[in-house]
């Protein structure tokens, strides 16, 4: 399929802002089997980092979800110091 991209745009339903996703052809196909309730969004777009995955799962932008819910997991563990003893 080559390089081909499809720009694939979301709506915030908290901001009302526009999000525009970059996905390759085959990630797009697999998003739209996730929608037709084919599998797991994290087993359909593994590739796709967990904040984009949710930004398509459920419409809610990255500032918008650390506003409701704080920082995420994958991202506050991230930036945890390792501690020396």
């Amino acid at each position: 399929m080559g390089n081909n991209k499809v720009v694939y745009q979301v709506r915030c339903p908290e901001c009302g802002e526009m999000k525009k996703v970059e996905l390759s052809v085959e990630e797009y196909e697999n998003l739209q089997r996730y929608y037709a309730g084919e599998g797991l969004i994290q087993d359909m777009l593994p590739d796709i980092e967990p904040p984009i995955r949710e930004l398509l799962r459920g419409g809610m932008c990255g500032e918008c979800w650390i506003g409701m819910f704080g920082v995420p997991p994958w991202e506050d563990s991230e930036k945890e110091e390792p501690t020396a003893n």
